[in-house]
């Protein structure tokens, strides 16, 4: 088994350092393979290309597949999967689709590609519309949105953004319990922790997460505990009290998010709106990030 891995590793490694050929996609009809003539983030938008490397290496056979998709002028989603066979019997791996980032200079497109094990600068040099050792899986007509020229976000971006809609639907329950003199807190459960939402976490210069964010009513005050695979973090807590039965009650409302994320994206800033790899913007003003009139976050 150690021998399949160390074969397996350096076969990834191959195949990810390949020097790739494609010109201006869309371009001119070089027939003798010739040209490398410059290209832009915008013209790759919506081609896509894949390929297979086969390895051979003693017992170890091996053929690892990737296929790239021009999303925007900034992402590049980048899938690599593969199988083999060695002394152990078959075997296969996945690493999933991944949102990278990619610049573009000259004729040469350089890919951040990272996954879960590994991560490397996958570059490709145009010269002509099927690229040397690729196939074209895609033909892509390009955009004139975005220029591939934007930035890294700043620390003073980072942290966690809760729903604005999510809260103010919350709150107008509870004015309507507290107004009836609703106290009874099994009512309160059910109603209020239907509700549940997704805010944002700007993790990093390019990174930004989508949690899953909802409610928790109790009387003993005490903020949700973390199980398995399930980590609350409570980002404002909220107390009521009033009576129930000729008893005096203090109900406790807990909003939290869960730091597993629901989905992770790559995004890069454009003067005050952050692209995400998702094809969403949201655009960025102090501690509040805008997606609509409607879908506000605010950072917490």
């Amino acid at each position: 088994m150690i021998k399949k891995r160390f074969v397996y590793l350096m076969t990834i490694m191959m195949a990810v350092t390949l020097g790739i050929g494609v010109t201006s996609c869309g371009g001119g009809d070089d027939s003798d393979g010739g040209g490398g003539s410059s290209i832009t983030a915008n013209s790759l938008v919506g081609w896509a290309f894949e390929m297979s490397d086969k390895y051979v290496g003693g017992e170890n056979i091996e053929t690892s597949y990737y296929y790239i998709e021009f999303k925007t002028p900034n992402f590049v989603m980048v899938h690599n999967w593969g199988n083999g066979i060695d002394v152990d019997g078959n075997y296969r791996w996945d690493h999933g689709e991944v949102d990278c980032m990619f610049t573009v200079s000259g004729n040469t497109v350089k890919i951040d590609y990272k996954n879960s094990d590994w991560s490397k600068e996958i570059i490709l040099v145009f010269n002509g519309d099927t690229p040397k050792g690729w196939t074209i899986a895609k033909r892509g007509s390009g955009t004139s949105e975005g220029s591939g020229s934007g930035t890294a976000g700043t620390s003073d971006m980072f942290g966690y953004y809760s729903s604005d809609v999510l809260y103010k639907v919350v709150s107008n329950e509870i004015k309507y319990l507290t107004e009836g003199g609703n106290y009874n807190s099994g009512t309160w459960e059910k109603n209020l922790e239907e509700y549940n939402g997704n805010g944002y976490q700007i993790q990093d210069g390019n990174t930004i997460n989508q949690l899953f964010e909802g409610i928790e009513v109790n009387l003993n005050g005490i903020a949700p505990k973390a199980s398995k695979g399930w980590t609350p973090v409570v980002y404002k807590k909220e107390s009521y009290t009033g009576r129930y039965s000729n008893k005096s009650v203090t109900i406790y409302v807990f909003f939290y998010y869960l730091t597993e994320p629901e989905n992770a994206y790559k995004y890069v800033v454009n003067g005050s709106m952050l692209e995400l790899s998702n094809g969403v913007k949201l655009k960025y003003s102090g501690n509040k990030l805008i997606y609509d009139d409607y879908n506000t976050y605010t950072k917490r």
